[in-house]
This record gives structure tokens, C-alpha cells and sequence, in this order.
């Protein structure tokens, strides 16, 4: 049975203490010289320092250097094109003025993920991101129609309660037009009317 083969980042077989010293110690490079400064070599007492850091030029002009902690690379380093811009009187101030000459260096940290594999996280969380936000747009629009809902509910209400009010008023004003039952009895009565007057009993003479 044949063995099977993989083919494995040489970085990521570092161990984890290893991983920590390495990022602990790469954080503090800026350029290639800071790369070389602290690779494997003499001190100026003759000794040995900054053991199992190997430093490599890449390119035959130099500006492509990396540094390898116990022969896994963990960091190149790129030197970016620079170019002189002479100006006239008026002439703007061009973009990306060198101001710091660490500022010509680029790191490329190489532990961890590959770009291919951040391209795939950012798509991923993108996709979250829309689906979140589609939802989230959705819930916005049911509450709008609920707010709209109520507000016609209560749109209507009102007009029920005027209608209502302006029922309560014509009765009030239809009670207090209406003549009360004395009123009416005297009303209905002549003026001329009077009690007819008593009319004597006679009373026989004599008696038993």
C-alpha cells in the first residue's frame, strides 16, 4: 500500500510556542535591513546572536528579502519602486510623498491563511452581511405596514368618536328644545279656563 502524500505549509509545522515567539519578534520589522539586523550572525564581540533566524535575498536587486526562523520562512519583505518628482512653482504636492524612508518596505507576514482563503471569509461574511441586511429591510418594511395599520385604525376611531360626539351634542340641544310636563299641561290649556263655581244645596224647612 502506497504511503499517501501531502503537501503541507513547511510555517505551519512550527509549533505553537514557536508560532508566538516568531510573531512576537517579526511585529518589530519594518524593512529588509531590520530583517538582516536580526538574522543569524556575529555580534560585533565576535558571538553568535539571534540563533535559528536565517535571512535570504530573493532577488538579484535586493528588494525582495525574506527571513526564515529554523528554515521555515516567516516574512518577506518588499522594497516598492520609488521615483523622484521635481516641482514647479504652483505645482501640486504629488501623492504618496516618502516621508519616513521604512515607509518604501511592505511585509508579507506568511503564517496564517492564503489570500485565496481570506477571499473565501470575506465572500462568506459578505453573503451574511446581505442576507442580515435583506432581512433586516424586511422587518423595517412588516413594521411600516403594522405602523400604517394602526395609524388608520386610529384614523378611523376618531372619526367614530366625532361622529359620535356630534350625535351626543344634537340630542343635548333636542332635550333642551323640548318643553318640560308642566310646560306642556299649561300649554295645552285655554286661558280663558276657569273652576266652575259651587253650586248651593237647599236645605228643606222644618224637620221630624
Amino acid at each position: 500500500m502506497k504511503p499517501i502524500r501531502y503537501r503541507v505549509l513547511l510555517a505551519e509545522q512550527l509549533s505553537a510556542a514557536d508560532k508566538l515567539t516568531v510573531a512576537a519578534k517579526v511585529s518589530t520589522m519594518y524593512s529588509g535591513p531590520e530583517a538582516k539586523s536580526n538574522s543569524y550572525q556575529k555580534a560585533p564581540d565576535h558571538s553568535l546572536v539571534n540563533d535559528n533566524w536565517q535571512f535570504e535575498v530573493l532577488d538579484r536587486l535586493g528588494r525582495v528579502v525574506t527571513i526564515k526562523y529554523r528554515g521555515a520562512e516567516v516574512a518577506t519583505f518588499i522594497k516598492r519602486q520609488v521615483t523622484e518628482v521635481e516641482l514647479l512653482p504652483g505645482d501640486p504636492i504629488p501623492e504618496g510623498v516618502i516621508k519616513d524612508p521604512l515607509d518604501v518596505w511592505v511585509r508579507v507576514d506568511l503564517l496564517g491563511v492564503s489570500a485565496r482563503q481570506i477571499g473565501s471569509r470575506v465572500g462568506k461574511q459578505k453573503k451574511s452581511i446581505e442576507e442580515e441586511l435583506r432581512l433586516s429591510q424586511r422587518h423595517v418594511e412588516i413594521q411600516a405596514a403594522l405602523l400604517q395599520g394602526l395609524e388608520t385604525d386610529i384614523f378611523n376611531l376618531k372619526k367614530d368618536f366625532e361622529k359620535k360626539d356630534a350625535q351626543i351634542a344634537k340630542l343635548k340641544a333636542a332635550a333642551k328644545a323640548k318643553p318640560s310636563l308642566g310646560e306642556r299641561e299649561k300649554s295645552s290649556a285655554p286661558d280663558n279656563f276657569a273652576l266652575p263655581k259651587p253650586v248651593p244645596v237647599p236645605v228643606a224647612k222644618g224637620g221630624r
